[in-house]
């Protein structure tokens, strides 16, 4: 019971869109969700198409430097410095 929450559904997350930029012809939302006990910051990548937007990439915040792009005092080698990646990198 005392890890019951790891393993229990969780409950309605409400994301919170934090800062819309536009740059190039690409729209960036970055969205914050709070999940158990931390945050998850996601960007979206836009672009328009037509009418509509399309979203051309979706990253998550560097869990190694939370963003800064800096890991132990030099360029984090998880994201390159960026301080976001793309999950999908980390699965290949």
């Amino acid at each position: 019971m005392q890890h019951a929450d790891f393993f229990m559904p969780m409950d309605t997350v409400r994301a919170v869109v934090e800062d819309v930029r536009q740059s190039d012809g690409v729209v960036s939302a970055v969205t914050r969700e709070h999940i158990l006990r931390s945050d998850i910051c996601t960007r979206y990548r836009l672009s328009a198409v037509g009418e509509n937007w399309k979203i051309i990439g979706i990253d998550r915040e560097c869990i190694m430097c939370r963003g800064s792009g800096q890991s132990n005092g030099a360029r984090c080698q998880h994201c390159d410095g960026e301080g976001w990646h793309e999950p999908k990198r980390d699965a290949v």
